[in-house]
């Protein structure tokens, strides 16, 4: 007969605190890898979530850039900074016209954008990115010099534009030569004087066609029209006109020393009027006309345009009681261009976009 001894509790007891601790020894390197990696896992989602914060910075500085380089396209504002003086110590930065929108309430994500040159012709946009943890993104775009460039096919630069319509012209900013994008029907220096214009054409909308809508008036502070009448003014190829204009006015810098009245007269070139202009008959021009002071096309008078016409400070006045059509045309401005190489702003012309970083 076999004898046996009953296992104790306290025999039980011991080996399963045996088994406990074996498990616990086995577990224990797990749980101090589980929790390492959770850690690194923290670690770097922080580190992608700022490349990813810095990235979208990036963008976004290049994006407010490039949205305001399409207000004012010229080429030149990019080469001398914020304070438009070439030479000085801020040419490197972008010349913002407002104060750029932030990317966010947080601070530590932001943007800078800067200008780099590349050649003669080119410059690069470069924006880059900063997020938490000296995170940092770079991105950039690549602008070149483009063709010659005006605001629109009527420019008016004063702060104050009184406009009266009441015929059957047409004003249109979309380019008859086709290369360039829709511009302004109507561009002006001013919100303030962009809101009061396109309450005075409500009623002609139909007839100032172009970009922004209908009608097409754009704020476009791009440039002082009395340089560029004194510039042609004294050209030595100019010809003085009389204040009474008919007939065939000829080809080139055709220039009125004060106000001229146009009854039925024709020409090409550049016309420079350093008073008022009334036109009270026909008048056919193809290139840019320049007027320094009121421009008023009486109701009986047709103008046929081709290029664009730009008004000075002066009155503000632009009356437009008669009929024909001014439009926007490249290829007019274009001829300008050849003939006076340098005179009139190029446009910026936007060819690529790049990740730096």
């Amino acid at each position: 007969m076999t004898s046996s001894e009953p296992v104790t509790a306290y025999g039980q007891r011991g080996n399963a605190l045996i088994i406990v601790l074996i498990m616990m020894s086995a577990l224990a390197p797990l749980a101090a890898f589980a929790v390492m990696q959770a850690r690194l896992d923290l670690v770097a989602h922080g580190q992608i979530r700022a490349a990813v914060e810095a990235f979208y910075a990036a963008e976004s500085g290049l994006e407010a850039a490039l949205s305001d380089l399409n207000e004012i396209p010229v080429f030149t504002r990019l080469l001398s900074g914020p304070d438009e003086k070439p030479g000085t110590a801020d040419d490197q930065l972008f010349p913002f016209r407002l104060p750029p929108p932030p990317v966010s309430a947080d601070v530590s994500q932001r943007y800078q954008v800067r200008i780099e040159p590349f050649d003669a012709s080119a410059v690069d946009i470069v924006s880059d990115g900063f997020s938490v943890g000296n995170a940092t993104h770079t991105v950039a775009a690549r602008v070149k010099r483009g063709g010659a460039f005006l605001p629109g096919a009527i420019y008016a630069s004063a702060s104050s534009v009184s406009i009266v319509t009441a015929g059957a012209l047409t004003v249109s900013g979309f380019d008859r030569g086709g290369r360039d994008e829709p511009q302004p029907a109507l561009a002006v220096a001013t919100e303030d004087a962009a809101a009061a214009a396109r309450g005075a054409l409500t009623s002609d909308a139909a007839r100032w066609i172009g970009s922004g809508g209908s009608p097409s008036v754009g704020v476009r502070k791009v440039l002082a029209v009395e340089p560029f009448a004194t510039a042609f003014s004294g050209d030595s190829s100019a010809t003085a006109i009389d204040s009474v204009a008919a007939g065939l006015l000829g080809s080139g810098v055709l220039v009125s020393s004060g106000s001229l009245e146009v009854a039925t007269a024709s020409g090409s070139g550049v016309l420079v009027v350093n008073g008022n202009l009334r036109v009270t008959g026909e008048l056919t021009f193809s290139g840019l006309m320049i007027v320094l002071g009121d421009v008023l096309f009486d109701t009986d008078s047709v103008v046929h345009l081709s290029g664009a016409l730009l008004q000075g400070v002066g009155h503000g006045q632009l009356q437009c009681l008669g009929g024909g059509d001014i439009n926007y045309d490249s290829r007019a401005i274009d001829a300008v261009e050849a003939r006076f190489p340098g005179r009139l702003p190029r446009r910026a012309v936007v060819v690529g976009w790049r990740d730096l970083s």
